[in-house]
């Protein structure tokens, strides 16, 4: 073996790597798999990741068009519960959630008598 040529070809991975690697390969034949069957595994795995981040990023969206616009700066508000406790008390019995702008320069706020659970929902 020239071990110079190895070096020098593989000097992208440290010596740990090298032995991981060894690792990988030796317990992988002593349980009969292939390196066609990892690729084959990965393949299954990236596609049930990507199809999970696709659900994932169709459920985002469809909250985020549930989402509501503040009408004086557009930015997107966001919904908190309101009168569950003691810091969250209003002054009116009725108010169940607030939508909040997040734009500290503006801060609008909509009081519903809705709960943010029944908003979502609708």
């Amino acid at each position: 073996m020239d071990t110079d040529k190895f070096e020098k070809d593989m000097a992208v991975f440290d010596f740990r790597q090298h032995q991981e690697v060894l690792t990988y390969l030796t317990y992988l034949n002593e349980k009969g798999w292939t390196i066609e069957d990892v690729k084959g595994w990965m393949d299954e795995r990236k596609r049930i990741l990507d199809e999970n981040k696709e659900q994932a990023e169709r459920e985002q969206k469809a909250y985020e068009e549930k989402m509501l616009k503040c009408p004086k700066c557009g930015s997107t508000m966001f919904i908190r519960p309101v009168n569950i406790d003691n810091k969250t008390q209003t002054g009116d019995s009725k108010d169940k959630s607030v939508w909040m702008c997040p734009d500290k320069e503006c801060l609008y706020t909509i009081y519903n008598e809705k709960t943010v659970q029944e908003i979502v929902r609708i």
